[in-house]
C-alpha cells in the first residue's frame, strides 16, 4: 500500500499562527490519518512569534486536543536541543535575549510540550533528549547543523542525517502504534519544512517527511 506523506511545514510558524489556519492545514488529509506535529520552538525563540508562556501552554494544549478530536492519530515531536553559542552567531539580534536567560525559558517551553503530551496520552518523539544524548553537540558529527559540519553557523536545524534519524524513528513509532499509514501529514515549522536543506517543503528532499516517504514507499 502506497503511503502519501505530506510536508506541511512552514518556517517560523508557531501555535498562534497554526490555530488561525488549522482547518486549512488539516484539510490536506482525510481522517483517519497520522499527523506529526512539530511545534513550540518559535513560540519561545522567534522574535516575530514569541508568546508569553501561559498563552503558549494554552495554545499547545488546544492544538493537541483538537487534532485527535477531528479523528486524526497524533504524534508530537518535542522541540530540538539548541547550540546557543551557534544560535547567537546566526541570529545576533537574539544575543540580548540569550544573555537574559532565553536558554532557561526555552527549557520551560520544551518541558511543557512533553508534559502536555503525557497528560493527554499523546505519543511523542523526544528530540530534545535524544539529540542531547547521542549527538556530540558542537562537533562535525553533530546531528545539528553547525559551523564544523556545514560551514555556517546554525545551532538549531537538523543536518540531513539528523532528519534521516527523525524519519526512521517516526516510521518505527507509527508501525509500533499501528497508526494509519495511508496518509501521514507532517505539520510544523522549519524543522518539518527542512530549512535550509535541499528540497525544502517537499517529500523529495533532505528532511524528515522525505525520509518517511522513502522508508514507506521505497523500502523492500
Amino acid at each position: 500500500m502506497k503511503t502519501t506523506v505530506i510536508n506541511a511545514g512552514v518556517p517560523g510558524d508557531g501555535t498562534k499562527v497554526f490555530l488561525e489556519k488549522a482547518d486549512n492545514i488539516l484539510s490536506l488529509a482525510e481522517a483517519p490519518a497520522t499527523v506529526i506535529l512539530s511545534m513550540g520552538a518559535n513560540d519561545c525563540i522567534n522574535p516575530h512569534r514569541r508568546l508569553p508562556f501561559p498563552q503558549f501552554r494554552k495554545n499547545y494544549r488546544t492544538i493537541c486536543k483538537m487534532i485527535p478530536e477531528k479523528g486524526f492519530h497524533l504524534i508530537n515531536i518535542i522541540p530540538p536541543v539548541i547550540l546557543w553559542d551557534e544560535f547567537v552567531q546566526k541570529y545576533p539580534e537574539m544575543k540580548d535575549a540569550v544573555d537574559d536567560g532565553l536558554e532557561d525559558q526555552y527549557q520551560k517551553y520544551v518541558d511543557c510540550t512533553r508534559a502536555i503530551s503525557e497528560e493527554l496520552e499523546i505519543p511523542y518523539l523526544d528530540l530534545f533528549k535524544i539529540y542531547s544524548a547521542v549527538s556530540p553537540m558542537d562537533r562535525a558529527e553533530s546531528l545539528t547543523r553547525n559551523k564544523k559540519n556545514c560551514g555556517a553557523f546554525d545551532g538549531i536545524h537538523p543536518t540531513n542525517h539528523g532528519h534521516i534519524l527523525i524519519g526512521a524513528m517516526l516510521y518505527e513509532k507509527i508501525c509500533t502504534l499501528k497508526y494509519p499509514r495511508k496518509t501521514v501529514l507532517c505539520i510544523g515549522d522549519s524543522l518539518t519544512h527542512g530549512y535550509p536543506l535541499a528540497g525544502m517543503g517537499t517529500v523529495e528532499g533532505e528532511n524528515y517527511p522525505s525520509a518517511l516517504n522513502r522508508i514507506f514507499n521505497e523500502m523492500r
